[in-house]
């Protein structure tokens, strides 16, 4: 009996340790509205934009697409994100691209408003 014992716990250990090296991942692109006054009529277009993460998870690198308009936030597991480039595709409006492991922000840029790539690589 106390050879099982052991080898539940053991097993749990080793399945403790993969799962926190895992962590809360978080892709989030913030965007603004243009509001253009017509003829006394007010409207808004939000700001669009696309682009891709890649993220590292077991070992194992995985890409993914993020795109839309406003604002935009994509979260997953994974051990860190390695990469990221997001780009404005309106021609008016701002962006700004913010990454996250856990409950550390990794990277916040500066509001961008030309369709100049913001991009983010793991050092």
């Amino acid at each position: 009996m106390k050879k099982m014992i052991l080898i539940v716990a053991a097993s749990f250990l080793a399945v403790s340790y993969t799962i926190a090296q895992e962590k809360s991942l978080n892709v989030a692109v913030w965007g603004s509205t243009t509001f253009i006054s017509s003829d006394g009529k007010t409207t808004s277009t939000p700001v669009t934009f696309s682009g891709s993460y890649v993220y590292v998870k077991s070992g194992k690198e995985i890409k993914d697409d993020i795109s839309g308009k406003g604002n935009r936030s994509e979260a997953f597991w994974g051990d860190y994100i390695k990469s990221c480039t997001v780009q404005r595709t309106s021609e008016t409006g701002k962006i700004k691209l913010v990454l996250m492991e856990g409950t550390n922000t990794i990277f916040k840029s500066a509001w961008v408003t030309t369709n100049t790539p913001i991009e983010y690589v793991r050092k």
